[in-house]
């Protein structure tokens, strides 16, 4: 409507200057026919037009000239002027306005015009006429002007040209200004209007060329469109046809640009971190139907940046309803979008359904060799916060490469200790800061389940998670996986303000299996079962380990320490053959109980049960805020004597340092180096299953108290056994 009121208004004022010139030929002051010219264009336009001083010069195509002309806007609306135009130059060719050949215009010049087009909140524009007095308005009706140029035989515009001009569009909430340095078209009956336009628009340069249909071809069944035009650095095409009576489109679309945040920045919207760093992006295809009907055939969305590219490609219904086959291929993403894993190929495909508020997208098939991803999405933007919801499955995750087993070890075996490094590494816990929760506009919901997770370490299988992603934090509510032989679930929590709670429970892992995993060798047969309920705060790894409270236990079943495990931590060799034969020294258990407090694991239970020999602890203490230990230990075994030679000692130092020493102070290089080669000297073992099963039931592990013998032996007697000396046996047990 506004397009053709525009060119109703410049028809109509072009026609009756036209109709006029021949009259004023002969009365050489044309001002006296401006009362005439000014009624004729009202009644034309519906609109008062008000016009300057007028120059007429004479010749076979007399020029006419109109200064300071005003066209007002209805009464009531917010603004007095509809337009103003400084001059209007109109060159009309005489004889065929004379002989009856249509009036034909050679040129039309229209110089420093202003036009404020407004619509109210009541929905009244300054651009509608007002109704006729005793008619009611009727909108849809031909304007007279495009009556005129219709009807006028050979009626043509050789050269149509708006210089220095500036448009202003006004709706409630918005305003849009354009500002047109130079444009220039002809009209001929019948034929499209080939333009040429240039000037700014939002602050930036653009250019236009191609073809528009003319006033003569408003009535056809399809218009013909053909433009072409940059605008801030954008590049846009537009070639197709029109029909305004259905309305219906069929087009084909081009927007290039040499930045995709460059559309949205164009656009007025917040440009996303991941978009900036896109290069390159270009939109092209057909888009086709009634305008409540629209069909996309191809439309493609193509990306590209240092080697990067993707390409999407949709085809399907555009409105009422979204219903749309989506394929996305993509080479070498990660230098697309900075932070992505290295993928050198993808290919995804899926099918988009819905409307602007709600979107699904399902049959959704990700292909990124050797991943291959399943799944679906919902996206619901109806909240304030949009609402992302996506389920993922896939049968297999590489994370990493496993290390094939070097030459001489066997792929199963475990492999080697880490050698130490030579760093000055005090702390185990590292200050690192915990990841940044992501920030995203939307809120997320994320369920997936994983056959088998391929690590460098291992193997995870059937992994299922569901997590959550909001602004005040980050929660995984679902984790169940198969893990070193046995299975792990838990949950976790994550707040904005750095907030963690953990619960985490793990049945039937191998101990071997969990330390290969994680990076370890520790070859113990037997199996493994563990609890935590911990939460704390804190901006970095040890910083969150400092805050942490809550109970933790442990629990190592009956297995085998092997005797490389035992020469390993220090047992003499000859002794390690000694009390292991060759499979090792059996394990009864392991039982840790323990309580977290502001960084501080206080553990009132800790057994360690080998056949031979028991170490128990009933109040140790591990600081997590400084690393430091503090875990009294004593041995048990069955036969008084053998009890006595083992020392009570106590792991002392930090995590990344221990020492261990006796009551008296002595240091121990290691700790089953005593007890096992103690354990050695005696055949007969002690009731470890009766430990244990004191253990697990959460029963003191404190020694009954022996009834005092009714007479003492004299050391000195003949037959009473010696007291060996504890240096001495150390000493003999420790050396190698």
């Amino acid at each position: 409507m506004r397009v053709k009121t525009a060119i109703t208004i410049v028809l109509a004022l072009a026609v009756g200057l036209a109709a006029t010139a021949a009259a004023m030929l002969a009365a050489l002051d044309p001002n006296s026919f401006r009362p005439t010219l000014e009624s004729r264009i009202e009644a034309a336009t519906g609109h008062r037009v008000q016009l300057g001083p007028l120059d007429l010069a004479v010749g076979l195509t007399p020029r006419l000239v109109a200064r300071d002309v005003t066209v007002a806007s209805p009464a009531g609306t917010a603004t007095a002027d509809l337009a103003r135009i400084a001059t209007l130059e109109v060159a009309v060719r005489l004889w065929p306005l004379l002989t009856g050949g249509g009036v034909q215009i050679d040129r039309l010049i229209i110089t420093g015009a202003a036009v404020h087009l407004e619509r109210a909140a009541d929905g009244r524009a300054n651009w509608q006429p007002p109704p006729r007095a005793g008619a009611a308005p009727q909108p849809s009706a031909p304007s007279p002007a495009t009556d005129t140029a219709k009807a006028e035989p050979g009626f043509a515009i050789e050269r149509l040209e708006v210089m220095d001009s500036h448009l202003t569009l006004v709706l409630p909430g918005h305003r849009q200004e354009l500002r047109l340095a130079r444009a220039s078209t002809a009209i001929r009956a019948g034929e499209p209007m080939v333009i040429e336009a240039a000037g700014q628009y939002r602050d930036q340069a653009f250019r236009v060329a191609g073809s528009l249909p003319s006033p003569s071809m408003l009535g056809a069944p399809t218009l013909p469109l053909d433009l072409t035009g940059q605008w801030a650095g954008v590049d846009l095409a537009l070639a197709g046809a029109l029909a305004l009576a259905e309305p219906r489109v069929d087009m084909r679309l081009t927007v290039a640009a040499d930045r995709a945040a460059r559309l949205l920045e164009l656009a007025g919207q917040t440009v996303p971190p991941a978009v900036a760093a896109l290069g390159a992006v270009r939109l092209e295809g057909r888009v086709e139907g009634a305008l409540t009907a629209l069909r996309l055939d191809g439309l493609t969305l193509s990306v590209q940046s240092e080697g990067g590219r993707a390409v999407l490609v949709a085809t399907g219904s555009a409105t009422p309803q979204a219903d749309l086959a989506l394929v996305l291929e993509g080479q070498a993403l990660e230098r697309l979008v900075p932070g992505l894993p290295s993928v050198p190929t993808l290919r995804a495909t899926g099918r988009l359904r819905g409307t602007p508020q709600m979107v699904s997208l399902s049959d959704l098939v990700v292909e990124a060799a050797p991943l291959r991803l399943t799944g679906a999405a919902t996206l619901d933007v109806r909240p304030q916060r949009p609402k992302l919801a996506v389920t993922l499955a896939t049968d297999q995750l590489t994370l990493g490469e496993r290390a094939s087993a070097p030459a001489g070890q066997a792929s199963g075996a475990s492999p080697a200790s880490p050698s130490p490094t030579a760093s000055a590494r005090t702390r185990l816990l590292p200050p690192t800061p915990l990841p940044p929760l992501p920030t995203l506009p939307l809120d997320l919901a994320l369920e997936a389940t994983i056959g088998e997770v391929v690590l460098s370490t291992g193997r995870i299988s059937q992994l299922s998670l569901a997590a959550s992603l909001e602004p005040n934090g980050f929660a995984l509510s679902r984790l169940s996986a198969q893990v070193a032989e046995g299975t792990v679930r838990g949950s976790a929590r994550l707040g904005a303000g750095r907030q963690v709670r953990l619960e985490l429970t793990g049945q039937g892992l191998s101990v071997a299996a969990l330390a290969g995993l994680l990076g370890q060798s520790l070859p113990i047969s037997a199996p493994l079962a563990v609890s935590a309920t911990v939460e704390g705060a804190g901006e970095t790894v040890a910083a969150l380990a400092a805050s942490l409270s809550g109970p933790i236990a442990l629990t190592v079943g009956k297995g085998t320490v092997p005797r490389s495990l035992l020469e390993r931590w220090g047992v003499n060799p000859r002794l390690a053959a000694a009390v292991s034969a060759n499979a090792g020294v059996p394990l009864d258990c392991v039982v840790v109980r323990g309580t977290a407090a502001a960084g501080v694991v206080t553990v009132p239970t800790l057994l360690v049960a080998l056949e031979p020999v028991g170490l128990i602890s009933q109040g140790g203490r591990v600081s997590l805020v400084d690393e430091s230990l503090s875990v009294p230990l004593e041995g048990r075994a069955r036969q008084a004597l053998v009890e006595g030679l083992i020392p009570p000692f106590t792991v002392r130092g930090t995590l990344m340092a221990p020492t261990i020493t006796t009551a008296a102070g002595d240091a121990i290089t290691t700790v089953l180096g005593v007890v096992t080669g103690v354990a050695g000297v005696s055949s007969s073992g002690y009731a470890a299953a009766d430990l244990c099963a004191a253990a697990l039931a959460g029963r003191s592990l404190a020694r009954p108290a022996a009834p005092a013998p009714a007479t003492q032996p004299d050391p000195g007697q003949p037959g009473a056994p010696p007291r060996p000396s504890l240096p001495g046996l150390l000493d003999n047990l420790l050396r190698r």
